[in-house]
């Protein structure tokens, strides 16, 4: 399995119908599908096998890589004998053999199709299973749908170490900013942090922790946070909406990189001076204070700073060299805006 980071959605035979019509729209290279096919409230349902089949059916011609959660009890469930023919049968990628399978059980299903294992599966196990095994192995963290039982991130990046030493591509989760699935409909994060934030600050953070996989615990995004996602999953772009009032003559959708020396209060952005017009006069106006999120343009009693755009971390006073233009909406993500980072703005939209 080619170890490069990716973004996933997840897909029930329950949620099927009302997510199907959007999942081509979605779709990118190297996209993932997770489903299960083992929740008991499913497959007690007497046309599970029909809309199961059929799903994954249509999933495979739009083209996803599927990830399947299974237990012995999909085999009654589909009406197969074994895990080949369940394979073969449902087009499935990676099986996901979380319990009910022993270890001699793993290897043998290795040989056949790429493997995924759960995340707490310990190192010993994980090493000696990849040696055995001739197809792809990957691990998943689990996702959490109570609230207040998703792993933190210090947890994360200490399992992570594991799969990051050995070369194994791992996946976890994020919330959908849309859908929550039942039946707590709070979330299904891997990290407690995550469960009411934007996907996109789940996705940083995944990241940072050594994720290469980001799946939709829920299902899918919003077409907004679904490009935001994939703009830094592939070009490493932080996408921030916020609502700003510039200069015609200053260019704020052009992608521009934090200042490495920025300092704590504020982000610098680097190339803001450039994207102004040279010699263009920027008067004082609305030289109010200046709050966290903020963004501000020097004018022209800042000398030859004047043109300069920088976002705030911390609340500062009014000054009247600065003019404020514009605030950031997620300040949750601000807090992922890093030196050396690479930011959008984008305008929200009325």
């Amino acid at each position: 399995m080619r170890k490069s980071k990716a973004l996933g959605y997840s897909v029930y035979v329950s949620t099927w119908d009302s997510i199907k019509d959007q999942l081509s729209s979605l779709y990118s290279e190297g996209s993932f599908i997770f489903t299960s096919l083992h929740i008991e409230e499913e497959i007690k349902q007497p046309d599970y096998r029909t809309k199961a089949l059929g799903m994954l059916k249509e999933l495979k011609t739009i083209g996803f890589r599927i990830i399947a959660d299974v237990s012995p009890r999909s085999l009654e469930a589909l009406n197969v004998n074994d895990f080949k023919t369940l394979v073969n049968q449902c087009h499935l990628d990676v099986l996901r053999t979380d319990f009910g399978f022993s270890f001699e059980d793993m290897v043998k299903m290795g040989q056949y199709v790429d493997l995924c294992v759960n995340a707490s599966m310990n190192e010993e196990g994980l090493i000696e299973l990849k040696s055995l095994i001739t197809h792809s192995l990957m691990a998943m963290h689990n996702f959490y749908p109570r609230p207040e039982t998703g792993l933190d991130l210090d947890q994360l990046i200490e399992k992570n170490r594991i799969f990051i030493e050995n070369n194994i591509p791992v996946a976890a989760f994020i919330p959908s900013d849309g859908m929550k699935r039942g039946p707590i409909h709070e979330g299904l994060p891997t990290c407690e942090l995550h469960r009411y934030t934007a996907p996109l600050v789940g996705c940083i953070d995944l990241i940072s922790t050594g994720i290469d996989i980001i799946v939709v615990g829920d299902g899918t995004l919003s077409s907004v946070a679904n490009e935001a996602c994939l703009t830094f999953i592939n070009e490493g772009i932080i996408t921030v909406e916020c609502a700003y009032n510039a200069p015609s003559h200053l260019d704020l959708s052009s992608v521009m990189t934090i200042r490495s020396d920025s300092p704590k209060q504020v982000l610098r952005l680097l190339e803001s001076r450039l994207y102004a017009t040279p010699g263009q006069k920027i008067s004082p106006q609305h030289t109010v204070s200046r709050h966290r999120g903020s963004i501000t343009l020097d004018n022209e009693n800042y000398l030859r700073y004047s043109g300069e755009v920088q976002i705030l971390k911390k609340d500062l006073e009014a000054d009247d060299r600065v003019n404020v233009i514009g605030q950031v909406n997620d300040l949750d993500l601000l807090n992922r805006c890093l030196p050396g980072m690479k930011l959008k703005l984008i305008k929200e939209k009325q």
